[in-house]
């Protein structure tokens, strides 16, 4: 007998190997004595919330359902009432906080700095929108200057094309 045969014939070639067991895959994994320490202390963690101490920045938020919590969860420190958040001087972005209670103190907050006679929100988005601006006026005028010279190039061919023996 040969070699190849005394195996229990020949093998196809196109048949596929056994898989290898990787686990039950019916059964759920709450054994966790294999995991590292750092996981199961972060999995006994029951904060969610990651907080981001980031004291500078801008962001959006809605002034009604924000400052009707603080509400709630503010006192006054001289009068021990709820303080009343609203907002006045509306300039675009930017915009002042007034801060009323029970004893007719009224504080001013602005939304973010004001600088000369402006909010820095608003000057940094008049900034950014003349960027765009210069940028898009920066490609029609390259765009204009290409059209040209494409002109320039077909009057030039039309000027060869009619010479004075031709056209008479």
């Amino acid at each position: 007998m040969d070699r190849k045969s005394s195996q229990g014939g020949h093998r196809r070639a196109d048949r596929v190997k056994k898989r290898k067991f990787r686990g039950n895959q019916f059964t759920s994994e709450e054994d966790t004595s294999f995991t590292s320490t750092s996981a199961t202390k972060l999995k006994k963690t029951e904060d969610e919330e990651v907080i981001i101490e980031d004291n500078y920045g801008y962001c959006i938020l809605e002034f009604i359902s924000v400052f009707t919590a603080l509400t709630s969860l503010v006192l006054c420190a001289t009068c021990k009432e709820e303080i009343k958040f609203s907002r006045t001087a509306s300039r675009r972005l930017g915009f002042k906080i007034s801060l009323q209670c029970g004893c007719d103190d009224v504080t001013y907050i602005n939304s973010s700095p004001f600088i000369n006679k402006s909010f820095e929100i608003n000057r940094r988005i008049d900034r950014s929108e003349r960027r765009v601006s210069c940028a898009s006026m920066e490609a029609r005028t390259a765009r204009k200057s290409e059209r040209a010279s494409e002109n320039s190039q077909f009057e030039v061919e039309e000027g060869t094309l009619y010479e004075a023996g031709i056209a008479d």
